[in-house]
């Protein structure tokens, strides 16, 4: 079998980390091949494109890349926590076996300070970081036997730099690296080292790469790259391919993205309207109608007794104790308060009497053994697939601790009282409608606050480890001594 390497800059990256696991996973039939267009499968599309294109089969992948951060793929896919820890588990040895190679970093690539990292890192100019990353790749592909290499770049977002002279030709690029041109990212070095080795280029991040210097010397090597940010592809298939397919007759969305063709009630306009509650709320009225001033509040009324019925099927003793839900999941980890200052919150409120309730999907159920470890015997693991459980156990709840998830909101819908913990988002632009008991945000200046980004791109957390549980007991006290609305 002929094999192809695949080169992930940011191989320890929530994306990367969870392609390499699910590949080894897949290939070990631990999970099944679903959902893959390349995969021949009954689904027609798949048919068709598997029968058009030779694609690798999966068994023929081989991985390696560069990351600042953990030691290797494991670590790096359980901090992400995209999959289970057993299924993770049952394939620790593979991806242990998956380290990352000396990084290329520059911290000017970066807003803010440096982020602290734990992966070797090059050392030295331009010139001398690209051939040791060279000697690494061409050292690979003899160790591993490798046949055929392609490079996608799935680093963290770096700040945005304005095309200059240096971008504009080849010559003057690679004279800039003789210079270290500070102009020359991380990120436009990898796809030179690409272009140099005849490896297809594809990036998946924002970063500017695609200047015409590299753009020069691709057609100058004829190798293939693409590629300028691939959430725009997830997004698309999320928001309206999937509509269209399902063949819903009336599809509203705003502008962009490629939705043209997928869309037949195209909207105008969203970038002027900042929140998100707006951007929704404009989407669900007629077009061209005006917006309200304010937007009525979401009610979420649960039958009480439904929620005791619930209760005493849970075995959930109804001892007069008041009870404090976690929602200590998030889409991405830099939205998640650390889990063990849950626990360490839990713990304080178990001494005090108060049970501590732990929700969320199965993918939170890692975290709230944790949480529940630390807590003993007056905390429950609810963590579910049914959303209901959750709605019924926060209608039984006397307060809520979130992060920025959606039971913040429904939370608040119901009228329990609720704390929501804010990091990278802001809860101007994505906090519910309904009151919270309290905002918990940091009180240390975090210059890169909000980034509203699901990884931390400076790998520090600050805006989210900087929030004390002696900053959110006090608020979760003062919530329970209040009132219910």
């Amino acid at each position: 079998m002929n094999h192809v390497g695949v080169l992930f800059v940011g191989m320890n990256g929530a994306v990367a980390s969870t392609v390499i696991a699910g590949v080894e996973l897949m290939t070990r039939g631990k999970v099944p091949r679903v959902g893959m267009v390349t995969e021949q499968t009954d689904a027609k599309i798949a048919e068709t494109l598997t029968s058009l294109l030779s694609f690798a089969p999966l068994e023929s992948l081989v991985f390696a890349g560069w990351d600042l951060r953990f030691a290797n793929a494991y670590e790096g896919a359980i901090h992400h926590g995209v999959l289970p820890r057993d299924l993770l588990d049952s394939v620790r040895d593979r991806l242990e076996s998956v380290r990352p190679w000396s990084s290329v970093l520059s911290s000017r690539a970066v807003d803010g300070p440096a982020p602290e990292r734990s992966g070797p890192v090059r050392a030295g100019g331009s010139r001398r970081e690209i051939e040791a990353t060279m000697r690494d790749i061409e050292a690979f592909k003899r160790d591993r036997r490798v046949d055929r290499l392609v490079m996608v770049n799935l680093a963290s977002t770096e700040s945005f730099v304005e095309e200059s002279d240096v971008h504009q030709s080849l010559r003057v690029f690679e004279e800039g690296l003789d210079r270290d041109d500070p102009a020359i990212t991380p990120a436009m070095r990898y796809f030179y080292v690409a272009n140099r080795l005849g490896i297809p280029y594809c990036n998946f991040t924002p970063s500017m790469t695609n200047v015409p210097a590299l753009a020069e010397q691709a057609e100058r090597t004829r190798n293939p790259y693409a590629g300028m940010d691939g959430k725009t592809g997830q997004t698309l298939v999320k928001t309206a391919l999937a509509p269209m397919l399902a063949g819903i007759p009336e599809r509203i969305g705003f502008a962009g993205e490629f939705r043209f063709g997928l869309l037949n009630d195209i909207r105008f306009g969203e970038k002027k309207l900042p929140r998100m509650i707006d951007r929704c709320g404009a989407l669900a009225l007629p077009k061209g109608a005006t917006l309200p001033a304010e937007w009525p509040k979401p009610e979420l009324n649960v039958p009480a007794q439904k929620a005791e019925e619930w209760r005493a099927t849970r075995e959930l003793p109804n001892d007069g104790r008041p009870v404090v839900a976690f929602a200590p999941g998030a889409v991405g980890p830099s939205k998640r308060w650390p889990v063990r200052y849950f626990a360490d919150l839990a713990r304080d409120l178990a001494t005090q009497g108060v049970a501590v309730w732990v929700l969320g999907s199965p993918s939170e159920s890692p975290l709230a053994a944790e949480i529940v470890a630390a807590a003993g015997p007056s905390s429950r693991d609810l963590t579910s697939p049914d959303l209901r459980n959750a709605i019924l156990a926060l209608e039984c709840a006397s307060a809520c601790v979130s992060n920025d998830s959606g039971l913040v909101h429904v939370a608040a819908a119901i009228g329990t009282a609720t704390l929501g913990i804010f990091g990278p988002t802001s809860p101007w632009h994505w906090a519910p409608l309904n009151p919270l008991a309290a905002v918990v945000e940091t009180s240390t200046d975090v210059p890169c606050r909000p980034c509203h980004k699901p990884t931390c791109r400076l790998i520090h957390h600050r805006c989210m480890i900087d929030i004390s549980v002696a900053q959110v007991l006090p608020a979760v006290q003062r919530a329970l001594a209040a009132p219910r609305s």
